[in-house]
């Protein structure tokens, strides 16, 4: 089942959107334009070399396990916990939470990737998306450059770098 993001309700099969971008769903005209003001989709195109995850809470995929205690989560009736849209990682919103408090009170401590939490356990999951298990086909946004266009609201892309990953294969979807 999917549920809303904007007022929680249980979305029925035949209501509702769903953005493919960032996975956010919506179950009315209403709560479509709350989420369009409320919540951040993808950015297409960014300055910065890294990016951290995106997170959206709710709607994970049967069988999601978190990341960072490698627990079985989104599992109960309800919008809970957390998915990045980028890396498609999942975690529970409280392992987020530990997450963020220790990465900055313990950052300059640990050594990427193992930042210790509040109840002592080792994370696997970097604050710094690393785009996950499909990286090689995914464009990032710091690749991405636009063109200005006159036209409001028009994005026109200019150019695609490359990134630097030897294996980087993109699926470019185009659309009209």
């Amino acid at each position: 089942p999917s549920y809303c993001n904007i007022c929680e309700a249980l979305i029925m099969a035949s209501d509702g959107a769903f953005c493919d971008s960032c996975g956010v769903c919506s179950d009315s005209p209403d709560c479509i334009f709350s989420a369009d003001k409320t919540i951040p989709c993808k950015p297409i195109t960014t300055q910065a070399a890294t990016h951290k995850h995106q997170w959206v809470k709710g709607n994970l995929p049967f069988n999601a396990q978190c990341e960072v205690c490698e627990e079985e989560c989104g599992t109960e009736p309800e919008l809970i916990d957390l998915r990045c849209c980028w890396c498609q990682r999942c975690a529970h919103d409280e392992c987020v939470k530990n997450l963020a408090v220790a990465t900055k009170t313990l950052n300059h401590l640990a050594p990427v990737g193992e930042i210790a939490c509040e109840d002592k356990e080792k994370e696997k999951i970097e604050t710094v998306c690393d785009l996950g298990k499909r990286s090689d086909c995914i464009v990032p946004p710091n690749c991405i450059i636009l063109k200005s266009s006159s036209l409001r609201k028009q994005l026109v892309i200019k150019q695609v770098m490359r990134p630097k990953l030897s294996t980087w294969s993109p699926v470019i979807v185009v659309g009209e």
